[in-house]
């Protein structure tokens, strides 16, 4: 409640009052996993990554240690330390117990920490996984276009294009524009020009009087 109406001060003082006195291991892990998300959202991030840090136990499964690696994963890309997220994010991935939501979300996380070590093969192979598993929604769409981008990267310029057009096959959306840009320079680069001039025809009615440009 205090966090909700912002008193952070407050409630960072109940939870590690509510951890402290906790009668059981479970409410006080619950505890902490709250104090942990309030500490992340206050900013400070090094005093909740110490605290979920504490709930992780990768030999000892539980849904609570589960989330806490999947709040770790947020701090760990925002801190650009992808190898870290990539480890937090497997461990959330990796459990039903979270729900199907957050398990995708976390599956898609992997990708991203796989693209940020410039691992594009496996971040393409982890985006297709996000594609078939994950129903229309605005996952997938970013699962379609993250896997062409991580396709392009790993030199595999058909399945690239593939991508890129199951994405583009969809309604408009907050991505089809960027997925317009990305597919033309892949086509323009390999002299695909007539696919190219699509690319662009399609741009500009959509988006723009100003044509594309490799």
């Amino acid at each position: 409640v205090y966090a909700e109406e912002g008193q952070i001060d407050l409630a960072i003082r109940e939870a590690g009052h509510v951890s402290e006195s906790a009668g059981s291991a479970q409410v006080k892990a619950d505890a902490l996993l709250t104090l942990g998300r309030i500490q992340a959202s206050a900013s400070l991030f090094d005093d909740a990554g110490a605290t979920l840090k504490s709930l992780v136990t990768p030999t000892k499964k539980s849904t609570t240690s589960s989330l806490a690696a999947y709040e770790l994963g947020f701090l760990d890309l925002s801190a650009n330390d992808y190898a870290a997220a990539l480890e937090h994010f497997k461990i959330a991935a990796a459990d039903t117990s979270i729900g199907d939501s957050l398990q995708i979300q976390s599956l898609y996380n992997v990708g991203l920490a796989y693209k940020g070590l410039h691992k594009f093969s496996d971040a393409q192979k982890t985006f297709e996984k996000v594609v078939e598993q994950s129903p229309a929604s605005s996952l997938r769409r970013h699962a379609y276009y993250e896997a062409g981008i991580s396709a392009n990267n790993n030199g595999d310029i058909d399945k690239a294009l593939t991508y890129f057009k199951q994405l583009l096959a969809q309604p408009s959306n907050d991505l089809t524009g960027n997925a317009l840009q990305s597919a033309f320079n892949i086509a323009h680069d390999a002299k695909r020009f007539a696919e190219a001039e699509q690319f662009a025809q399609r741009y500009v009615r959509e988006f723009s009087n100003t044509p594309l440009s490799s």
